[in-house]
């Protein structure tokens, strides 16, 4: 059982949190709620919590204060952090505190519960490999590249678990206090293919290869593990072969990104962070690396980049602002070009900027996706994210980066269209199903046009629009299609079919036949039936 705690200065969001949660399905439960810092911290004192949801803005300390606190208590703790206010730098500060989520107010229950989900399935991934590592190691000594690669995934996953010399000794079998440690990536960018496993699986195990040859020489050791688009290796280099180790990343860069054509024109980029003189700088290490392969899209692929900080150049605030004005105005009045004028202004803006760095461009369209995800509440609304941020992630250059937003905004209108569209339609289908079942009857335009739930001059119009036939012109159509199917399936005279469809008067009925179907009923039943 997960024990989680609610901390808000507004016991009603604390109580509406508690109800929406979907706690017993995720083998959760509320150990307690406070109602600001010092009361959240006293209860994470007194109790094993595994979860804090707590509001960014609190009496006593603030949310991330809170967060900063609690994660001294407890390195293992995951945060879920509300906030009311859309805010680039909340959201980047409380993303550097190793915040699992990041919700908007009001709360909306399936975003909770979808945050609640990930999580869930975080620990129960961490308890899993955990367990696996603690069997491997129990039942196969030898096996040491998978018990070292536990350390490589740990870091993709952003696992938290002690990294201390000890623990790398005993659960990863790599002997620290020789040399400094480097923890480099490889992004693999997918482009559409038939089978991007076996492709991703191919070009992974071909870099592991490249890395391990080159590296043999000047390097301790090495753990290797990929999972889904990133590979992570952590190297424990020998002391004075700093040069040689980024020659030798260089080289397998180069020579991984020489066989694209093998692997489906994908692109791969390698990223290093800074070395670490103790392991428990590892993780940031691997941060800095993931921020690292962000240049790819300024200076291009297939290159080793590295950061040794998390040094921002882009004043993202105001470039945000002026992109939600435009944008908010262009999905209002279904602006294409309106959406795409939002979207290079906003290029222009981060290309303006000579410091700004490549992940700070990914950080920009991430949050134009993520935000009017949150902002808009559409059937398709979590499959159009989830394209946008895949599109996004498999970018290249900063073309498609921007590419992707503008594909994304162009979906969402799409999406906005289509859901106006069908209801805009749904009175008409109710009318034209009404007209199916009682096309026998005397049918009015003011009868249909009530059950449609419309005055009749604007039913009028609309059903003219979705059917593109007139109301008179479109029933007899569905009373002379009724009439033929009578004549070719049935011996009924021609006067009992008439009324049959509606027509008390045969005379009309035939006329009427003949004009739509150019023979009589007669003939058409000699003909056809």
């Amino acid at each position: 059982m997960l024990h989680v705690v609610i901390a808000d200065d507004e016991n009603r969001i604390c109580r509406l949190i508690r109800m929406l949660g979907h706690w017993e399905q995720f083998g959760m439960q509320v150990d307690g709620m406070a109602s600001n810092g010092p009361e959240a911290i006293d209860l994470l004192t007194k109790n094993h919590t595994d979860i804090l949801i707590t509001d960014i803005r609190m009496p006593g300390i603030s949310g991330l204060e809170l967060i900063a606190q609690a994660h001294g208590l407890n390195p293992e703790l995951r945060f879920i952090v509300i906030s009311g206010y859309a805010d680039f730098s909340y959201a980047q500060e409380a993303i550097s505190l190793g915040v699992s989520g990041y919700l908007l107010k009001p709360v909306n229950e399936q975003e909770l519960n979808d945050t609640l989900e990930k999580i869930a399935s975080e620990i129960g991934r961490k308890n899993e490999r955990e367990q696996a590592l603690r069997t491997a190691v129990q039942e196969n000594e030898e096996n040491l590249d998978k018990v070292k690669a536990a350390l490589a995934l740990d870091l993709i996953h952003g696992v938290v678990r002690d990294y201390s010399s000890s623990a790398l000794k005993k659960q990863n079998r790599i002997e620290t206090g020789k040399g400094r440690f480097l923890v480099f990536c490889i992004k693999a960018d997918e482009k559409a293919c038939s089978n991007p496993d076996r492709i991703r699986r191919g070009a992974f195990d071909t870099a592991h290869r490249l890395v391990k040859t080159e590296l043999a020489p000047f390097a301790y050791d090495l753990a290797v593990a990929s999972s889904g688009s990133i590979l992570c290796g952590v190297i424990l280099e020998k002391n004075g072969e700093e040069r040689r180790v980024d020659s030798a990343l260089r080289r397998s860069i180069v020579s991984l990104q020489a066989q694209n054509d093998v692997f489906g024109k994908w692109n791969f980029t390698m990223g290093a962070g800074e070395r670490c003189e103790i392991p428990q700088d590892l993780p940031a290490s691997f941060r800095h690396a993931q921020i690292a392969v962000g240049d790819r899209i300024l200076h291009g692929c297939g290159r080793l980049y590295q950061m040794d900080a998390d040094t921002a150049g882009l004043d993202v605030q105001p470039l945000l602002v002026r992109f939600w004005e435009q944008a908010a105005n262009a999905v209002e009045l279904k602006d294409l070009a309106g959406i795409d004028a939002a979207v290079r202004d906003l290029r222009r803006g981060c290309a303006g900027c000579m410091n700004a760095r490549g992940w700070e461009y990914f950080q920009v369209v991430k949050t134009v996706i993520g935000c009017s995800s949150q902002e808009l509440q559409l059937p398709a609304m979590k499959e159009l994210t989830d394209r946008g941020f895949k599109a996004l992630e498999n970018s290249s250059t900063a073309d498609e980066v921007f590419t992707a937003a503008s594909q994304y905004y162009r979906e969402l209108i799409g999406a906005i269209s289509q859901g106006e569209k069908e209801l805009d339609e749904r009175p008409i289908r109710l009318a034209r199903r009404y007209i199916m079942e009682h096309y026998a009857e005397p049918l009015t335009l003011e009868e249909v046009s009530e059950i449609a739930g419309l005055v009749p001059n604007y039913f009028s119009s609309q059903f003219k629009k979705v059917t593109g036939d007139g109301f008179a012109h479109y029933l007899i159509g569905v009373r002379m299609d009724a009439a033929k199917r009578y004549l070719q399936q049935t011996s009924l005279p021609v006067s009992e079919i008439a009324g049959r469809v509606g027509y008390n008067d045969v005379k009309y009925f035939t006329k009427t036949f003949i004009k739509l179907n150019g023979i009589k009923p007669t003939v058409f039943r000699k003909l056809y039936g």
